[in-house]
């Protein structure tokens, strides 16, 4: 998309491919705490580090939710 995932203009632009649903009604999973996380929360969106190792994140503000198995987002999704 020419973009990385750390600058906003990734999320924007995939917003503006979905019809610019609410960024509250989003969640951005990934394992990466740099580009995943750090990049969904400059974006306004709630963050979910995928943690399957179990390590210490060294950071708190930008994780919202963490879990060890993707099968645990089920917990996370309002139906």
């Amino acid at each position: 998309m020419g973009t990385a995932k750390l600058g906003r203009e990734i999320f924007d632009m995939t917003f503006d491919a979905l019809d610019s649903p609410a960024k509250e009604s989003a969640v951005m999973v990934g394992d990466n705490l740099a580009s995943d996380i750090e990049g969904g929360a400059n974006s306004g969106i709630a963050t979910c580090w995928h943690n399957s190792q179990g390590r210490p994140s060294g950071q708190t503000g930008n994780i919202v939710h963490e879990i060890s198995a993707f099968g645990e987002l089920l917990n996370l999704v309002v139906i």
